[in-house]
């Protein structure tokens, strides 16, 4: 029996997760923090959302990925796997969404820049953060790797000089919200689920969220915000 993978008409190398380490040799480390700066060895996440992703990949394969989504070629003579009714499809608006992007299509997140529909996704597992952005309109995409826990830091930073000097947009961030004090107390607590929990607190005239991590009967801190 054969077996065919979805990278394959594009001769990515992506490699599929059967284990729960991270591998190392021939891969930079990923860093996560603690009481200390440490090497991330194991994974956030089970094997039950390997349908999710559960693929190692490299910024050569990202861009491969995403030249057959902007040009519906695969560059090699294998046939694509969608039809491109289905590759335009998935960049199409299916709800609006209420966080960071601007709506959810299928499998893409859409996110409106300077008048510019922008399309993407990011990944990660413990010690490393991602995310690849497509410009559909400029026929531009770009894929930022990070090895460590709090890459997207790095990654806002990066992405904000990218569209600005690479696809003339500037990405301005949202004017802040002022709450009264008052009001800010109903947010005030600790949510929790299976993987982590968030304190958030009243200080002065702002929130304070403080997020842990756990895993293997310990925690981990993540810097408040």
């Amino acid at each position: 029996m054969s077996t065919t993978v979805v990278t394959d008409p594009a001769e990515a190398r992506a490699k599929f997760r059967s284990g729960l380490q991270v591998p190392t040799p021939g891969w930079a480390p990923g860093y996560a923090q603690a009481n200390m700066v440490i090497v991330a060895r194991e994974y956030w996440l089970n094997r039950t959302v390997n349908p999710a992703g559960g693929i190692h990949s490299t910024v050569e394969d990202i861009l491969k990925f995403d030249n057959y989504h902007l040009t519906g070629k695969t560059g090699t003579d294998a046939a694509p796997v969608l039809s491109d009714a289905s590759r335009m499809a998935m960049r199409e608006e299916q709800i609006r969404a209420p966080n960071f992007a601007t709506a959810w299509g299928l499998g893409w997140w859409l996110i409106d820049v300077d008048g510019t529909r922008t399309i993407g996704h990011g990944g990660g597992t413990n010690g490393f953060i991602t995310r690849n952005t497509l410009l559909p309109d400029q026929q531009t995409a770009w894929a930022i790797f990070t090895n460590s826990a709090y890459g997207e830091s790095a990654i806002q930073q990066i992405q904000r000089w990218l569209y600005k000097h690479v696809a003339g947009l500037n990405d301005t961030l949202p004017a802040p919200v002022t709450t009264p004090v008052a009001e800010l107390g109903l947010f005030a607590g600790e949510y929790r689920n299976p993987a982590s929990r968030t304190t958030v607190e009243v200080v002065g005239d702002g929130l304070r969220l403080s997020t842990w991590r756990l895993q293997n009967g310990g925690e981990q801190a993540f810097p408040p915000v």
